[in-house]
């Protein structure tokens, strides 16, 4: 077991509908306090059960339902952190099956272990503001939104538990199947981050490279290691075909 002992609690519940004619599945997320590890489950709302269930080491902050690839069948989109690479991460879902945990290394990885079966699993990089000012040593995605021409946005915050009540945050925009498209900072970011500068305690300016640099560093679990190229996770079809 994953939390044998803990106090638990729930983050947020939500129906799905795979495809416009199916009948919708309810989900809950949940966690051990002190928010990790974390979970998603479908429940059977009937009989209360879990039908089936990722689990996460660190938060769920974030949910979204979307079709990311643009087949008529949405998926479900996690965010949160990831304790094991002290980063930002978001896990792409099947409603139809999920299973296992999400990667990790050392001591994070449980003892019975399930290869996650997430379609894709990224990770963001913990900027060198969040580094200076977040009392956590790590950032988070806390918001996923739709956008225009089936895009969405990730949100990180990069100052949890500091004492700046603004969450100072960078928003990642995707395009199908994965792809960052581009890369900015909230205001509250850029302004924090140009005081750093002024006082001498952030080097790198916010130019154009600064995000592409960000841009970059986003990565792809591929089923067996990282990668810097949208990469789908090579088990999620085998998982698929052998539940």
């Amino acid at each position: 077991e994953f939390a044998e002992k803990g106090n638990w609690g729930v983050r947020d519940f939500f129906t799905v509908r795979v495809t416009k004619t199916a009948k919708p599945k309810l989900f809950v997320s949940a966690w051990v306090y002190p928010f990790t590890p974390s979970k998603l489950a479908e429940v059977d709302p009937v009989t209360s059960r879990e039908v089936q269930t990722y689990w996460t080491f660190g938060g769920i902050d974030a949910i979204l339902d979307f079709d990311v690839d643009n087949d008529g069948r949405r998926e479900i989109l996690i965010g949160g952190s990831n304790n094991s690479y002290n980063k930002a991460f978001l896990a792409v879902l099947d409603p139809t099956f999920i299973d296992g945990c999400t990667p990790a290394t050392g001591e994070y990885v449980p003892v019975n272990y399930n290869r996650g079966t997430q379609k894709y699993y990224l990770l963001f990089e913990f900027t060198s503001l969040g580094k200076l000012m977040s009392a956590l040593p790590y950032n988070s995605v806390f918001s996923l939104e739709t956008g225009k021409d089936n895009r969405f946005r990730a949100h990180t915050i990069e100052n949890l538990g500091s004492e700046v009540q603004l969450p100072l945050g960078v928003i990642y925009t995707f395009a199908p199947i994965m792809k960052v498209e581009s890369v900015i900072g909230t205001d509250g970011f850029v302004n924090a981050y140009s005081r750093g500068v002024t006082e001498g305690k952030l080097r790198e300016k916010l130019t154009p490279s600064y995000w592409n640099e960000l841009k970059a560093a986003v990565l792809y679990w591929d089923g067996e290691k990282f990668v810097h190229t949208p990469t789908m996770n090579k088990y999620y079809p085998q998982s698929k075909q052998n539940p």
